[in-house]
């Protein structure tokens, strides 16, 4: 199997235009430099394209490039920051600024990032994500509930 693949993509990714493609070639260039940084330009911070190409994609509706960067967070073991694109993923898709005509890459997406919170759950709890609590973690502050005292209601 040939080792430069990886570099290929990279190389391929810029010939498309990344503002019509919702910053994902760029995105993809930058988790090639991030996994193989011997092909980083030297005045090139990948993680910041990275951040830039998210930014791209929420502001055109089309959230595919979360995943490549929830993915190279991951790998490099930067938990708070992978929490915080499902947070923002989550916000994004509860707020419809998705665009409709791309709904099944947004799926997609949702499904990707649904198996990764799983794997920060599972590793912390030993259970996967509660059902609907994609978003949520069990490290967050408890939000305080409304108790009725049923004594009240009685009087």
């Amino acid at each position: 199997m040939p080792l430069d693949i990886a570099s290929k993509v990279g190389r391929g990714a810029s010939c498309l235009d990344n503002e019509q493609w919702w910053g994902l070639p760029k995105a993809i260039q930058a988790a090639i430099w991030v996994t193989i940084p011997t092909d980083k330009p030297a005045d090139v911070d990948p993680l910041k394209i990275l951040d830039q190409s998210m930014q791209t994609g929420l502001q055109q509706g089309v959230l595919i490039t979360q995943v490549l960067a929830a993915q190279i967070q991951m790998g490099l073991g930067h938990t708070d920051q992978v929490k915080a694109i499902i947070r923002r993923h989550q916000e994004a898709k509860t707020q419809a600024h998705t665009m409709p005509a791309y709904r099944l890459l947004d799926e997609f997406t949702t499904l990707q990032l649904q198996a990764i919170s799983d794997r920060l759950w599972t590793e912390a709890t030993g259970k996967r994500t509660p059902i609907s609590g994609l978003g949520t973690f069990w490290d967050d502050p408890k939000k305080a509930v409304d108790i009725i005292n049923i004594d009240d209601m009685l009087k």
